[in-house]
């Protein structure tokens, strides 16, 4: 997914929740792992996110909304489909990072981070200019939590290039990384928001 249409679908998101236009989960509760008929909103809380656009990490503000479940009492957060808890990048820009990295006989985690051969770098606000940039560490470290999202899949699905990896269990990590990324650009679609009823 495009960095703009990332964009885009976050300022939506963040539009919709800002006007009351968005409806209570579908899903089951977090906590007890039961479908309730209804949840009641509990708290809107601010939280910020970081998007890479073209060869700039961007922190945008957007919010998390916290459900309380009728069924075991506790409350639980709705993550939108762009962020995922306790990561401090879009979920989209990771993935398309990875799928670069990964699908790349060449590609090295170091160059992988880079736009046009430039560091990735965050503005900063007094001097406009850049004096922090996008760790490739991120990356790495991101390939780990990817390969825990994935389903069980046949081991050759995807072939992994031998540059990637020094062990066989890192081996596995990578090919599960990308399967994920598969599945969750497969699954990437926006949700719908309605007026909450809840």
């Amino acid at each position: 997914m495009e960095s703009e249409m990332i964009e885009t679908m976050i300022q939506c998101y963040t539009k919709a929740i800002e006007t009351g236009n968005f409806s209570m989960p579908t899903s089951c509760c977090r906590c007890c792992h039961e479908k309730a008929d209804h949840y009641t909103l509990h708290e809107c809380r601010k939280r910020t996110l970081r998007i890479v656009i073209q060869d700039i990490v961007e922190i945008v503000m957007t919010f998390l909304l916290r459900w309380k479940c009728p069924l075991c009492q506790c409350t639980f957060t709705d993550y939108p489909v762009f962020m995922i808890p306790h990561k401090r990048f879009a979920l989209f820009d990771m993935c398309r990072f990875g799928q670069k990295y990964l699908e790349s006989e060449t590609a090295s985690y170091r160059n992988t981070v880079k736009s046009n051969a430039s560091d990735i770098g965050y503005i900063d606000p007094g001097t406009g200019l850049c004096e922090q940039f996008l760790s490739h560490s991120t990356l790495y470290c991101f390939m780990g939590y990817l390969s825990n999202l994935c389903p069980s899949f046949h081991e050759n699905m995807f072939t992994i290039s031998s540059n990637k990896y020094r062990t066989s269990a890192r081996k596995f990590t990578l090919t599960c990384a990308l399967y994920a990324i598969k599945d969750i650009a497969k699954k990437a679609i926006f949700p719908d928001f309605e007026t909450l009823t809840a």
